[in-house]
């Protein structure tokens, strides 16, 4: 259907006449599957994209209430059929944007979940855990300082995931909530993030600032914490998009999104462990 210039639209009326529409100029449209108590990826995304014509964005939601590893895994029961209602949008790449529930289980998890997004959505389709990894390879990170939500069960599981799955990167400090309501998650004080990212410059001046957790408020964060320090921050959100945006060979930089969007133009030497 995009590849046709016009379309035909029979009226119903006696003589048959047809109105000539020329169809819009094709968009890319991505597709993401989050969970149902996030209230955080869909503004801060939309809100990236806000600006691009040539970019649609496309949710559907998958239930969860509480992050911890019995919930994450029960929610990816739902992630087959979720990727189904993507397709039918005829998606050009989806992202499962949930960054536990797709480290939890380690690389093979993650790979296993992209397989299965690109089975369903018969789309390119990535986790937002590997586009974590993708991000810190195109920003070449080294000493990482690591912010989440989680309990600190989920907290150090990252913390292995990100060590053993790129060689030379050292999570040098984190900082973990303890919370488990996804719904609070949501309402985490932008203040709140600022001030522990300073304290954690301060003390171990990492050269990457993460922040770990698609409903984590955090995009209002980010450019102002570069610009003062001069270190590389991002979030699972901006990392989701901008690996898609890799993934689909977009080149045009995303404003408000920090530096790591800078790198959309340039080769991604890919270096996971196996």
């Amino acid at each position: 259907m995009d590849s046709l210039k016009f379309l035909f639209f029979s009226l119903p009326n006696p003589r048959k006449r047809y109105i000539k529409l020329q169809v819009r100029k094709k968009q890319i449209r991505i597709g993401f599957i989050i969970p149902s108590s996030n209230t955080t990826a869909e503004p801060e995304l939309t809100k990236l994209t806000a600006r691009e014509s040539g970019i649609t964005l496309h949710f559907t939601r998958i239930p969860l209430s509480e992050i911890t590893p019995g919930t994450l895994n029960r929610m990816l029961h739902g992630l087959r059929a979720a990727a189904r209602l993507l397709a039918d949008a005829s998606c050009d790449a989806t992202c499962f944007a949930c960054t536990s529930a797709s480290f939890l289980k380690g690389k093979k998890g993650m790979r296993k979940i992209s397989q299965v997004l690109k089975a369903e959505s018969k789309a390119p389709s990535i986790s937002t855990s590997e586009a974590v990894l993708i991000s810190l390879q195109a920003l070449q990170s080294r000493r990482l300082a690591l912010i989440s939500p989680y309990i600190s069960e989920l907290n150090a599981d990252e913390v292995d995931f990100l060590e053993e799955s790129l060689p030379g990167l050292q999570v040098v400090a984190t900082r973990s909530f303890g919370m488990i309501s996804n719904l609070e998650i949501g309402m985490i004080p932008i203040n709140y993030l600022l001030k522990v990212s300073k304290e954690l410059i301060k003390e171990v001046n990492p050269d990457t600032i993460f922040f770990s957790c698609t409903n984590m408020p955090t995009l209002e964060a980010i450019e102002p914490l570069e610009q003062k320090f001069g270190i590389h921050v991002f979030s699972s959100n901006t990392a989701s998009l901008f690996a898609i945006l890799h993934v689909l060979n977009w080149k045009t930089k995303i404003e408000g999104a920090g530096r790591l969007f800078s790198r959309l133009s340039r080769k991604i030497p890919l270096t996971l462990k196996p």
